[in-house]
C-alpha cells in the first residue's frame, strides 16, 4: 500500500517546536548548574598604593557562569572589619594609623558563588620633610635591573636619603613600569620618611646598562647620554648611559653624576675606561665650580687601595679612573686631571688604613673595591662616615656588588660663588606624586657662605 505523504507543514512545525523544547531545557539547565564563580578585582585603590585623606575605594565585579547571571551581594573589609555592602566605599583614611592595611573583597553571585580579593596598601597622611642635618647617599649596582629581588631589601636596611642605582637598563620599559613600581613601593615601606621622587636614563638596550637616582629631596634637573667630549674635542661614546641630577638639598644645588665604565679585564677596556674618565671630567668642569659628587661602577681599583695586596686573577682592572680623578700630579695621567675640581675617595678618606671590608665586588673568586663616591671640594669638611654592605643577610644573594654609602653634614656643603636659592612647599603641601618646588607663599632657605649657615629670607 502506498504510504500518504506527510504535510511539509506539519514537519516544519514538528522541528520547531522540538527546537524549542530543546533551546528552553537546554537553558534551564545552564541556569541551574552555575558553579562558575564571579571575577572581581580592585579598580581603586591599587596594589600597594599610597593612601591619604578621603577616597573611594571601588570594586569591578562581573559574572559569566550562567546565562542572565548576575552579582547578588558584594562586601567590602578594611582589616578584616566590613565596611560595605555595595561595589564602592567612602574610606576615611585620617581614622586610621599611618603604615600598612588590608583591603579585601567578597562578591557573590546569584547561585552563591564566590569570589574574593585582597590588597595591601600604605596610609599616610603625615609626610615628614627630608632631613635637614645630615643625609645619606647610596650607591648600588644592583645587577641586571635588580635581577634578585634581595636588592629591595638591603636598600630598605641602608634606608638613604639619596640613592644612585647602576644597571637599571629595564626600569624605563612600559613608560617607566619598574621605576615607578620601586618609588611606590619604597615609598610605602618608608612611610614614616619623606617620599622618594625618582628618575632613570631612557631608551637603554641592556639591562646591566642604565643609571637612576632617587631622592627625598627636589630633583630640579635630570639629564642622561651616552656620549662625553675628550681632550681633542671629539665625542666618545661611553659603555653604559649616565645620569645628571641636579638636586635642592635646603637651597643647596649639588649635582650627582651616576655612571658605570667599562668593565671587565684587558688593555682595550681600560683604555675605554680612561677615556670615559676623560669625558666624564671635562664634562664636570663644564659645569662650573659647583658641589658635584661623582657616583657609581668604576670597574676599576683605586688609587688609594695601592697599599692592598695584588688584585685576585681576573681583576687587573687598572688604576687610570681613579688616578686621574684624584693625582694631577701624576705624570702619565695627571695630564687628564680636572682644572676646576679637587676630588676625594670618600671611603678611602674615612678610613683610611681598610684593606678589606672596603670591598665592594664579590664574584667568584675575584674582590674588590671597585664602587665608589667622588666628592669634589665643595664637600670638605662634610663627610662623617661611610659604610659597605647594609649588614643584613641579603648583602651576598642581592647582587655581585656590595652598597657602599655617605653620610654627608648639609650644613657644611660650600656653595662657591655664586648659587641658586630653591624655595620650598611647608611638609604638608608635599604630595607622593609631585616633590616640593618653587613656592611663593613659604620663606626661602638661603646659604650665607661667610657665615656658613643656612637662614631664611623674608619675604
Amino acid at each position: 500500500m502506498k504510504l500518504p505523504k506527510l504535510s511539509p507543514k506539519i514537519i516544519i512545525t514538528s522541528v520547531s517546536i522540538f527546537l524549542i523544547v530543546s533551546t528552553s531545557l537546554i537553558l534551564t539547565l545552564l541556569t541551574v548548574i552555575d558553579n562558575k564563580p564571579p571575577v572581581v578585582a580592585f579598580a581603586n585603590p591599587l596594589h600597594e598604593d599610597i593612601c591619604s585623606g578621603t577616597l573611594t575605594i571601588n570594586i569591578d565585579a562581573t559574572d559569566k557562569g550562567s546565562i542572565g547571571a548576575k552579582i547578588g551581594k558584594v562586601e567590602i573589609y578594611i582589616d578584616d572589619v566590613l565596611k560595605s555592602s555595595e561595589n564602592d566605599y567612602s574610606w576615611d583614611t585620617t581614622q586610621y594609623d599611618d603604615g600598612y592595611h588590608s583591603i579585601s573583597t567578597k562578591v557573590f553571585d546569584k547561585k552563591g558563588n564566590m569570589a574574593e580579593d585582597s590588597i595591601n596598601v600604605t596610609v599616610d597622611n603625615f609626610i615628614n620633610p627630608p632631613p635637614s642635618d645630615i643625609f645619606k647617599i647610596l650607591n648600588f649596582n644592583i645587577f641586571e635591573s635588580g635581577a634578585n629581588a634581595e636588592w629591595k631589601s638591603v636598600v630598605k636596611a641602608e634606608n638613604p636619603d639619596i640613592a644612585v642605582f647602576i644597571e637599571t637598563g629595564d626600569w624605563d620599559n612600559s613608560e617607566n613600569y619598574l621605576l615607578d613600581l620601586y618609588i611606590k613601593q619604597f615609598n610605602g615601606y618608608f612611610y614614616e620618611e619623606a617620599p622618594y621622587e625618582g628618575y632613570t636614563s631612557q631608551g637603554v638596550g641592556y639591562n646591566t646598562q642604565g643609571a637612576a637616582i632617587l631622592s627625598r629631596y627636589p630633583i630640579v634637573d635630570f639629564f642622561y647620554d651616552d656620549n662625553v667630549t675628550l681632550d681633542d674635542g671629539s665625542q666618545h661614546n661611553v659603555a653604559s648611559d649616565f645620569s645628571h641630577a641636579t638636586i635642592d638639598i635646603y637651597g643647596k644645588e649639588v649635582h650627582i653624576i651616576g655612571y658605570h665604565l667599562k668593565c671587565c679585564s684587558g688593555t682595550f677596556e681600560e683604555f675605554r675606561r680612561e677615556r670615559e674618565t676623560e669625558g666624564f671630567i671635562n664634562y664636570m668642569d663644564n659645569l662650573g665650580d659647583v658641589p658635584i659628587i661623582f657616583i657609581g661602577d668604576t670597574n676599576s681599583m683605586a688609587l688609594s687601595d695601592n697599599n692592598q695586596s695584588i688584585p685576585e686573577a681576573g681583576a687587573d682592572f687598572g688604576y687610570a679612573p681613579s688616578i686621574m680623578l684624584l693625582n694631577s700630579s701624576d705624570t702619565v695621567y695627571g695630564q687628564y686631571s680636572s682644572k676646576v675640581h679637587n676630588f676625594t675617595d670618600v671611603y678611602r678618606h674615612l678610613h683610611p688604613n681598610d684593606t678589606e671590608d672596603g670591598r665592594t665586588l664579590h664574584i667568584l673568586n675575584i674582590h674588590s673595591r671597585i664602587d665608589h663616591i667622588f666628592v669634589n671640594q665643595h664637600f670638605n669638611n662634610t663627610l662623617i662616615n661611610s659604610t659597605v654592605g647594609s649588614g643584613t643577610i641579603y648583602d651576598e644573594s642581592a647582587s655581585d656588588h656590595y652598597s657602599v654609602d655617605a653620610f654627608i653634614s648639609i650644613a657644611n656643603i660650600s656653595m662657591g660663588l655664586s648659587h641658586k636659592v630653591y624655595e620650598r612647599k611647608a611638609p604638608e603641601e608635599i604630595s607622593f606624586n609631585k616633590s616640593p618646588v618653587i613656592n611663593e607663599e613659604v620663606p626661602a632657605f638661603i646659604y650665607n657662605s661667610e657665615l656658613a649657615i643656612l637662614t631664611y629670607k623674608e619675604k
